[in-house]
């Protein structure tokens, strides 16, 4: 189990990604960008990650399991759609930056 001081930094390293991807190409971040823009040191980040592709493949799949969860729970009824279409709009920006990054 992820102490909440684990799932805290993954976070930020994972919003701190996020952010740059708007600007930069995955493939031109540096670890030395994410711990910066993170606010965590560099060996904080080698503990959870070994590289950058590590951080975004852990985000993806906390996207999709997010999805998931969406859609099991809402059904397969004309609301349910309504509220994955929702869920969908109102996380366009990870899932646009996730979309540029493959």
């Amino acid at each position: 189990m992820n102490s909440q001081r684990v799932l805290q930094s993954k976070a930020q390293m994972k919003d701190a990604l996020l952010c740059i991807m708007k600007t930069k190409p995955f493939e031109k971040i540096t670890v030395h960008e994410i711990c910066k823009a993170a606010k965590i040191n560099r060996s904080t980040f080698y503990n959870h990650y070994g590289n950058q592709s590590d951080i975004l493949s852990d985000l993806e799949n906390d996207m999709f399991a997010e999805l998931e969860r969406h859609m099991s729970s809402k059904g397969c009824c004309l609301d349910g759609l309504m509220k994955m279409a929702e869920f969908l709009a109102s996380e366009s920006e990870k899932w646009k930056s996730l979309a540029n990054a493959l």
